[in-house]
């Protein structure tokens, strides 16, 4: 078998260096490598950021809340900040609500996602039971995928409050994170 022994490899026209060879066998390449087949794990590449998770962060909040008496979305459940690393990067948005409501006239809990003051997911009656007004706690859980286009801090917000399949009459008691129970919001960023 033969063998050719180099550290470099160079074009023709005695440009820069296209390869270096070191010592214990890893090759580095000074441009563009393209392949039609690659083989191995790939476990330790770097540098490579399309559809890679680059960063995940979690958010909690245990603090019981009562939504006031009115329908306004307005109460803050939870929020939480993420800065991507590319525009073009998407943020994978889990959310985790403990909800609760009862009394008042044909009761609900409206839910709202909004990237800073931008709305991009509305979970409307949630826990509507016609006029049933008795008390029912649920989980709401919501998975979106967003396209902030920035590379700078985005804050997302989960907001909440009561609503009424009918006229508003009564005592409402919506609320979130009761029992116990933590409301969760998870911002996962994909490389696009």
């Amino acid at each position: 078998m033969s063998q050719i022994n180099t550290d470099k490899i160079a074009s023709n026209s005695g440009g820069t260096t296209a390869l270096t060879i070191a010592d214990d066998g890893g090759v580095t390449a000074s441009g563009t490598v393209a392949a039609t087949s690659y083989t191995g794990s790939g476990a330790s590449l770097t540098g490579i950021l399309t559809g890679k998770v680059l960063q995940v962060l979690q958010y909690t909040n245990a603090t019981q809340i009562t939504f006031p008496q009115n329908t306004s979305i307005t109460t803050e459940i939870i929020s939480g900040a993420i800065t991507p690393s590319l525009t073009s990067s998407k943020i994978l948005i889990v959310s985790f609500l403990p909800l609760g409501l009862s009394g008042g006239t044909y009761p609900a809990v409206h839910v709202s996602l909004k990237r800073g003051a931008t709305e991009i997911r509305a979970q409307n009656f949630g826990g509507y039971l016609d006029s049933n007004s008795s008390d029912r706690r649920w989980t709401d859980t919501n998975v979106l995928l967003d396209s902030p286009s920035s590379a700078s801090a985005v804050t997302y917000y989960v907001y909440g409050g009561n609503a009424t399949g009918s006229s508003f009459s009564g005592t409402y008691n919506g609320r979130a994170n009761t029992n116990g129970n933590k409301a969760t919001l998870t911002l996962i960023e994909i490389g696009a």
